[in-house]
């Protein structure tokens, strides 16, 4: 019985999502041209991921820990385009460092960059 109690105390904490600790993104460069100097972070800046380039038409997925954010706050993409204008995209929500998706999708396109949460 307490093997029972147990079992289902994991399957319910898991289901949660208290044991995730970041998020999936996925980077979709569907321009011509490569993006590069790419940073995907938390507003708390605890930790970022830097990816050198995204071919055009080709597209990333990575993971972001943020088992060390303890506050709420939002994501940030920070990109270079190939004309050099530097694009930063703020999106999204966390609460108490634990994330509300299973993941963050950009779609870059030429003039726009379209965010998606699934």
């Amino acid at each position: 019985m307490k093997k029972l109690l147990l079992g289902i105390m994991l399957i319910t904490l898991n289901s949660c999502n208290l044991f995730k600790s970041g998020i999936n993104f996925e980077i979709d460069n569907q321009t011509n041209s490569i993006v590069r100097d790419i940073k995907f972070y938390t507003s708390e800046k605890i930790k970022v991921i830097q990816i050198e380039k995204i071919n055009a038409n080709q597209k990333t997925i990575n993971f972001l820990s943020m088992k060390d954010n303890k506050t709420d706050g939002h994501y940030i993409l920070e990109f270079t385009r190939e004309n050099g204008n530097i694009e930063r995209i703020e999106a999204g929500y966390y609460t108490n460092g634990s994330v509300l998706n299973d993941l963050i999708q950009f779609k870059i396109k030429t003039d726009t960059t379209n965010i998606f949460f699934k």
